[in-house]
Parts: C-alpha cells; structure tokens; sequence
C-alpha cells in the first residue's frame, strides 16, 4: 500500500497511508524499513481488499464523470485520475499494468551483410532526395 501511495518519494504518502490504517506513521515506516516485526498477513490482506474496493470506487467514479462532464473538465486530467486508479488497482490483484512485447521484424531476420546493405542503399536514396542531410 505504501509503494502504490508513492513511498518513500511522494511527501506525505506515508502519513496518508497510516492515517488509512489506523495506526502509528512511525510503526508504519518501521514495517517498511523491516525494523520491526512485519504487520501481520491477516491485517496486510484484509487492507489491501479495502485499498482495492476504494481504488474500484473511484475508478468508477471517475469513468462517470468522463462521461457526465466531458465539457466542463479538462479529459486529460480525468483521463490521468481513471488510469492512476485502474493501474493501482491491477498492481493490488498482482496483475501487470503494462505489457512490453518484442516483436521480430524482417529486418531482424536478415543475415548481418544484407541489413548493412539495406541501410547502405536507405542512406544513399536520403542523401538523393535530401541534399542537404549528410544521411548519418
């Protein structure tokens, strides 16, 4: 829960979350910096099961108010808070946030003297068509 509010980067995430919680800020930290004893795994996910229903809530709100006040508001900064919450929300059920993909194109595929071939003569149709480019 801390490491989503931001902590330790975000100024006051720690003070949020424990106001959240119920408890101390400084036993909160100690959990964090593993001076103390963990919280217990009972408290950890009954927490993280409310920060998701909240996260949940919001993001439904949120996707309301996109469609509700569409003109009145800036939809970049709705648009932020939705994926804000919906990313949180995926990290709280340990699904990913994002996916990275590498696809291999054609040119991957070829043989080290053909691509330097091909990036030869894509050099040579540039410095052509645009004398002024020295083309690298």
């Amino acid at each position: 829960m801390l490491e989503a509010a931001g902590y330790p980067d975000t100024e006051g995430a720690l003070s949020r979350v424990a106001d959240h919680l119920g408890m101390h800020y400084q036993t909160l930290s100690r959990w964090f910096r593993a001076v103390q004893n963990p919280p217990p795994h009972e408290m950890v996910q009954e927490k993280r099961e409310d920060f998701l229903q909240q996260l949940q809530a919001i993001k439904g709100l949120a996707a309301g108010k996109i469609i509700e006040r569409i003109e009145e508001y800036e939809p970049r900064d709705l648009t932020g808070l939705l994926k804000i919450s919906a990313e949180l929300a995926e990290l709280l059920t340990g699904k990913p946030t994002g996916r990275i993909e590498h696809l291999e194109t054609v040119l991957e595929t070829l043989p080290p003297d053909e691509y330097d071939a091909i990036v030869r003569e894509a050099e040579e149709v540039i410095a052509a068509t645009c004398p002024s480019n020295t083309g690298s």
